[in-house]
């Protein structure tokens, strides 16, 4: 359990926050081919482990799936340095989508190809009228194999199978499901701080464990209050790469099991040096 306490914020000597990430045409030209390689490598690799390693439980597989989505567009993000949230959202939308769309996809051509390989071992003469089945009656485009894939019914373990309308709502709630896990994991990252000066994300640059007495005087300098009680003590310093915007000042108490106090503060230069200077005096920062 964690508490998170804001420090109160004085107008006239307290920073705040850096402002959301801007739109930008050069982070675009990153994130939409990012969004789209993700979506292709996701699927490919959802497909492969569903068929090949026959590994696909209801709820989870899904679950895995969008996790999956997710850390390859959290490292677009990072690589191109997107940080505009509406840009951010929609492209995490139409790349979880189009995972889902790719794992019918997928499927599909695998049908194809073990169709083609039963083919190669007919004789010549019959391999061509048995390729013209496969294009019409067997298999069809994408659409008429899901179609015909729903009508004759998809299982869902045992002896249970989902036909027709039936199938395809089991469909939508796993493409569902997969927004769901991406969106989880793509909104908290999208929310930490962007600085759009240097166009850069913040990023830890000093952390570590530190004693009751040195936490009580950062808590002094950062003006905050630490707690009544405590077992141990954390501190985090963010910023951005250029060092351009105001740094994030992180300080944690252990108060008891399994619950932590956590103060997040803003702080300007000045306030930062004095800070590093304390922990320049720690024998191990570590």
């Amino acid at each position: 359990m964690e508490n998170t306490s804001e420090s109160p914020a004085e107008p006239h000597n307290q920073p705040t926050a850096p402002d959301a990430g801007r739109f930008a045409w050069p982070a675009l030209a990153i994130w939409a081919p990012g969004c789209l390689v993700a979506a292709v490598l996701s699927a490919w690799v959802a497909d492969v482990v569903q068929s090949d390693l026959k590994f696909a439980p209801l709820i989870l597989f899904p679950v895995l799936v969008g996790l999956g989505v997710a850390g390859l567009l959290v490292a677009a993000m990072r690589v191109g340095q997107v940080a505009h949230r509406p840009t951010i959202l929609i492209g995490t939308v139409l790349a979880g989508l189009a995972t889902v769309a790719g794992q019918h996809y997928f499927a599909y051509r695998a049908e194809v190809r073990r169709a083609e390989a039963q083919i190669e071992k007919l004789p010549p003469q019959a391999q061509f009228a048995a390729m013209k089945l496969i294009d019409s009656e067997r298999l069809g485009g994408p659409w008429e194999y899901l179609c015909k894939t729903a009508a004759r019914g998809r299982p869902i373990g045992g002896s249970l199978v989902l036909e027709g309308w039936l199938a395809w709502l089991s469909w939508g709630i796993d493409g569902l499901i997969v927004l769901a896990a991406a969106l989880g994991v793509v909104i908290p990252t999208m929310r930490l701080p962007f600085c759009n000066r240097c166009g850069r994300w913040y990023r830890t640059v000093r952390n570590g464990r530190i004693d009751a007495a040195t936490a009580g005087r950062l808590a002094e300098l950062a003006d905050t209050e630490p707690p009544a009680q405590s077992k141990s003590a954390r501190y985090r310093l963010s910023s951005c790469a250029g060092g351009c915007g105001p740094t994030r000042f992180e300080l944690s108490w252990e108060v008891a099991e399994a619950e932590t106090d956590l103060t997040r503060v803003w702080i300007d230069a000045g306030t930062r040096g004095r800070i590093v200077q304390v922990l320049d005096e720690l024998p191990d920062d570590s």
